[in-house]
């Protein structure tokens, strides 16, 4: 976020809280273009905003969006969100004239609650909530422009993101899915391939995977949310097992507890288990490292699906898909009796 005041500071400290900003403009660059928005067209909108709701007497309901923090709720005035009353889907977007218009069905609000959204356009999201912060210093700001460029200007404040294995760590984490993208993207321009769609990176991914391996999966993407994308468990743990990961992948992965049938925590003394989730609905995925007791260590991947039943969902359930639940948590167990009797060799 860049904040020009129309004049040089020639080399001047410039304290934002007494400055004349009246005559300033406010205005924003989306930044690696090449990258983030190809990803953003992939999957529009993975950062994200809070929508929640009360039941307001009458049959009605009280809807507020916000960008809730820790410390902060700031109120999300760009985006507009109502009630609809339909079967499904629960959730429904639609762009009219640049404004992102939300619409709710009735049925899933029941008494209250609160779900996350997509963040479609993040440049002018990011403008309003650093806007909202601003103002909590004394600082006024005008109305976020989005320029198509890199704006010219003194820099006030320069804030460098987190290093790359911070950001992979939390990505691994919370299951970021633009960031998979974008991460992914700009490695493949790193390497240099000429690409500019994540269909185009993933692809030069898949090359790339294949010289690690011996044999290519099929990726059309980077987060693995494209459901014709292909990857066997014996591609993932060949991978896994060469040195190079072991020394830069496991070290980014979360550790697992392991359980018993009953999903109560039931650790293995002396085991260790780190671990990559992945979930959609009749899909569940496990992949990563143990170290046993005996000391010996693994490289595992489990990959369970239904297909059939993946592909029976209708529409207005895929949000909250029949029977997924159940599903996915014996799914789980499974994982969990697996990794148990390979610890215990």
């Amino acid at each position: 976020v860049s904040l020009l005041a129309g004049s040089s500071s020639q080399g001047r400290c410039i304290s934002l809280p007494t400055m004349n900003l009246r005559s300033a403009s406010f205005v924003l660059w989306a930044g690696l273009r090449h990258a983030a928005g190809a990803a953003a067209e992939q999957h529009p909108g993975k950062g994200r905003r809070a929508t929640s709701w009360i039941e307001a007497g009458d049959g009605g309901y009280e809807l507020g969006l916000s960008a809730k923090t820790k410390t902060y709720k700031p109120t999300v005035r760009g985006v507009k969100i109502g009630i609809a009353d339909r079967k499904g889907p629960v959730y429904k977007f639609s762009d009219s004239q640049g404004v992102e218009r939300w619409s709710v069905a009735r049925e899933a609000l029941g008494k209250g609650g609160n779900r996350w959204l997509p963040v479609r356009d993040p440049a002018i999201y990011a403008g309003e909530i650093f806007r909202y912060y601003a103002k909590q210093k004394g600082v006024d700001l005008p109305a976020a422009k989005k320029l198509k460029g890199a704006p010219k200007g003194d820099v006030i404040s320069l804030d460098l993101s987190a290093t790359l294995d911070r950001q992979l760590r939390s990505m691994l984490k919370f299951s970021t899915n633009l960031s998979a993208e974008t991460i992914g993207m700009t490695a493949s321009i790193k390497a240099g391939n000429k690409v500019t769609k994540v269909a185009d990176s993933a692809r030069a991914m898949q090359v790339w995977f294949g010289t690690q391996t011996g044999s290519a999966p099929k990726l059309l993407d980077h987060s693995g949310l494209n459901v014709k994308s292909r990857m066997t468990a014996e591609n993932m743990v060949r991978f896994l097992a060469k040195a190079d990961a072991q020394r830069l992948i496991k070290p980014l992965l979360k550790e697992v507890e392991l359980r018993n049938a009953e999903w109560k925590k039931a650790p293995l003394a002396g085991t260790k288990i780190v671990a990559k989730t992945g979930t959609l609905n009749f899909t569940s995925a496990l992949a990563g490292y143990i170290d046993s007791a005996s000391g010996k260590r693994f490289a595992f991947a489990i990959f369970t699906h239904d297909s059939k039943r993946h592909a029976a969902i209708p529409k207005d359930q895929r949000d909250r898909a029949t029977g997924a639940r159940s599903w996915a948590r014996k799914s789980r167990i499974l994982q969990h009796q697996l990794l148990r009797a390979w610890a215990s060799r």
